[in-house]
């Protein structure tokens, strides 16, 4: 089923293979639903991709400094640990 404006599309094939269009239209208050539920499922995918943004950049952050500090031919660090938080 497809939703479609004011209702749904639903296509079916028979045991002969035929394909059947159907439209089957929907209350104001069954379409007033849907849109809703669509609202907070958008909004729930969103939340998850931006914690997921953050989490990824957390993570590739942490190794490009690990990747710094293991190249330099002094032994003074780049990002000293005790630093963390107050300077980086």
């Amino acid at each position: 089923m497809i939703s479609c404006g004011k209702g749904q599309l639903a296509v079916t094939k028979s045991e002969d293979s035929v394909f059947c269009l159907r439209f089957d239209p929907v209350s104001d208050r069954e379409s007033e639903a849907r849109i809703g539920r669509a609202e907070v499922v958008r909004t729930l995918i969103r939340s998850w991709a931006k914690m997921q943004d953050g989490v990824e950049q957390r993570g590739t952050f942490d190794t490009l400094v690990k990747g710094l500090d293991s190249e330099r031919l002094s032994g003074r660090k780049l990002f000293p640990e005790e630093l963390r938080g107050r300077s980086w």
